[in-house]
């Protein structure tokens, strides 16, 4: 299960389009920890955030509406 600070961090990568550093420093994280973003993006938690709102057919529809 995502942590809190797991959940606000994939909130503002969304806001931002995508940049993890700085989204974990805006919530908190220790600015070394955000160095190492995968720290986060490898834990059960952030897949599990990932499965929930970015499932692999959201990502392929998003994609063949671009291409389209």
């Amino acid at each position: 299960m995502p942590t809190i600070r797991q959940k606000k961090a994939f909130k503002r990568v969304v806001e931002n389009h995508g940049n993890v550093s700085r989204a974990m420093l805006e919530v908190g994280y220790d600015p070394t920890t955000a160095k190492n973003p995968k720290n986060l993006t490898d834990s059960a938690g952030w897949k599990e955030l990932m499965d929930e709102y970015m499932s692999d057919s959201e990502l392929a529809k998003k994609h063949r509406e671009q291409v389209s």
